[in-house]
């Protein structure tokens, strides 16, 4: 009898247990569901902007339920299904026709009202195609009659992301918002590896939080070539390499020498650069080469380079070598000074052996030594011959000594000017 109660207590708190639980996923079935975005407010051009607080509703998002679609998707204010973004610092917007989830959370009037006033929040798009340019998933009801619109909504439902030629309709990405997005057709998602955390934007910008993954897949990275797997690797990429072929959806890896830029911190892995120019004749300790190299660094890739400072300085600090190399020239240019201080300071070569000249200290012995060759010339433009005994004016030296002596007042004339002293560079 006992046992029998047992049974039949434990029963009852099974069924009660399941009908909470049922009771629960209801209430949670009410409360996520998903959504076909329709129209999003983006900037005060949209016909949303007034309908959802102006700048406060950005974000904001028309949208259609999933399991009851319609036709009919006209903005009417008196009906507007809207649904705000979820996450305060995360920006990542929906394209119309992509999958939302949503949830019913409270809205800020139930803050002073007490009202238990509600709102949707919308999550992140649904990865319906598992690709970072889009994941359009169209209204099937609407414009169905359209052969241009089946044919796109079937490619799209097979998975293939394309590039929409002239003589196929363009699913709506962008509906009413003033957006300009268009898609691609051949970005290329990056491939993971084991571990790694990645993001994605829309146009072949992405950061990996990844690792050294030496692994025998078709498709490889070309950082884990030494080291150890699951040593740290950060790779923030703008822009795919444009050569790319497709199809867009089969996945790609991160290469320094074709992406657009590039940004690497790395551990222990070798990254295989291509620098423009690597020359160690102006260094007496070579460095390792860039594409050799395998200790900890940062790498910067890109067309061009720009570092610049609006209030301080740009400071350059190394252990060892600090080496500029450039295919054409190099410049260096200031608006007060250029100042350069060392032990030893060679120009022209590593191996310069050749001294410089105290330019000032030189100017002072040079004036004094013509000086003293003007007094000689002036005396010797009286030198006397005495042939027989009797004193009359040489006939070689006077005329020589005149023309020297008229020489040395030009140079003198310089000297005094400064003109044969830079006025630019000094040394010490």
């Amino acid at each position: 009898m006992a046992v029998s109660r047992g049974l039949s207590f434990l029963s009852n708190f099974v069924q009660k247990s399941i009908r909470r639980v049922d009771g629960a996923l209801d209430t949670l079935k009410d409360k996520v569901i998903a959504a076909r975005v329709i129209d999003i407010s983006l900037n005060s051009d949209s016909p949303l902007y007034a309908q959802t607080g102006e700048w406060q509703g950005i974000g904001t998002i028309q949208f259609q339920i999933v399991d009851s679609p319609t036709s009919d998707e006209s903005i009417n204010s008196s009906k507007l299904n809207l649904a705000k973004p979820l996450y305060p610092q995360l920006k990542n917007y929906p394209l119309v026709n992509e999958i939302v989830l949503l949830i019913k959370l409270p809205n800020k009037s139930s803050i002073s009202k007490l009202s238990g006033a509600t709102t949707y929040y919308y999550f992140t798009p649904l990865s319906i195609w598992n690709h970072p340019e889009q994941n359009a998933y169209p209204n099937p009801l609407k414009d169905q009659n359209s052969d241009s619109q089946k044919s796109d909504y079937q490619q799209i439902e097979a998975g293939n992301t394309r590039k929409v030629s002239d003589e196929s309709s363009e699913i709506n990405l962008n509906g009413s918002s003033g957006g300009t997005f268009v898609e691609n057709g051949n970005i290329h998602p990056i491939l993971p590896f084991a571990g790694d955390n990645i993001l994605e934007g829309r146009f072949g910008n992405t950061i990996r939080l990844g690792n050294t993954s030496k692994v025998d897949g078709s498709i490889q990275n070309n950082w884990s070539e030494v080291g150890e797997n699951g040593s740290p690797i950060t790779i923030i990429r703008n822009g795919q390499d444009p050569e790319l072929e497709p199809p867009g959806w089969i996945p790609t890896t991160e290469d320094i020498n074709k992406d657009l830029g590039s940004i690497y911190l790395t551990s222990n892995q070798k990254i295989p650069i291509d620098v423009a120019k690597f020359t160690t004749d102006s260094i007496s300790k070579e460095p390792e080469e860039p594409n050799q190299y395998t200790s900890n660094q940062v790498i910067l890739n890109s067309g061009r380079l720009v570092f610049n400072t609006n209030v301080d300085s740009i400071l350059l600090s190394s252990k060892k070598s600090i080496l500029l190399t450039s295919n054409e020239e190099i410049g260096l240019d200031a608006t007060t000074s250029i100042n350069i201080a060392a032990p030893k300071i060679n120009l022209g070569s590593l191996n310069a052996e050749q001294s410089l000249v105290l330019g000032d200290d030189f100017m002072v012995q040079f004036d004094l030594l013509l000086q003293n060759l003007s007094n000689l010339a002036v005396a010797l433009q009286s030198s006397l011959d005495w042939p027989g005994g009797a004193p009359v004016p040489s006939p070689s030296i006077p005329p020589i000594a005149s023309t020297v002596q008229s020489q040395i007042v030009k140079i003198q004339q310089v000297v005094k000017k400064g003109s044969l002293v830079s006025k630019v560079s000094k040394t010490v």
